[in-house]
């Protein structure tokens, strides 16, 4: 049987290249090999940088990927549905929750809003602003609904209620 030596190359195998070293010295300075060693090298970083962002979504969203520096009143005009979820934010298994009562909110340029929910299933009118990522809802009972938007990326916003120590909620536009 014929012992197995290394690939051959331009040069020939071990045999030919006189020895290992001289071998090796003149593969590394062949034109394919800096090649070989960069294009290797990019794999790797990118199938780690690929085992990174699979671990990171693996957690759900978290508000600090979706903050924005400033929130325009423009991006939060329309129509929200709350995603009725303890955890919105974090990754969970399918599991079956019992009917929630739907939240939503339509907010219009001219500052007025209209809200439907358990305490007006008929929908109620109010006043709304934004100023420093605080949304602020005025209703007619006097009452307040205070909002922290983190905020705003295609059809979804994520806002924290009541402002100090509230939930992550999760919104969806409703189209």
């Amino acid at each position: 049987m014929e012992r197995l030596t290394s690939r051959p190359s331009r040069f020939g195998n071990f045999h030919e290249a006189g020895s290992r070293q001289e071998y090796v010295r003149k593969e590394r300075y062949h034109p394919g090999f800096l090649m070989r060693k960069c294009a290797s090298a990019a794999l790797i970083i990118l199938f780690l940088l690929g085992l990174v962002g699979a671990a990171s979504a693996a957690g759900g969203i978290s508000p600090e990927q979706i903050y924005q520096p400033s929130i325009a009143a423009e991006s939060v005009v329309g129509t929200w549905e709350l995603l009725p979820d303890d955890n919105p934010l974090g990754e969970k298994p399918a599991q079956k929750k019992e009917d929630a009562v739907r939240i939503i909110m339509t907010l219009r340029k001219d500052g007025t809003c209209r809200l439907f929910d358990r305490n007006h299933p008929a929908g109620t009118d109010g006043l709304w602003n934004i100023e420093n990522h605080t949304m602020v809802i005025r209703l007619p009972s006097g009452s307040n609904v205070g909002f922290f938007v983190y905020g705003v990326r295609g059809d979804y916003m994520v806002t924290r209620s009541p402002i100090k120590g509230g939930i992550d909620q999760l919104w969806s536009r409703v189209k």
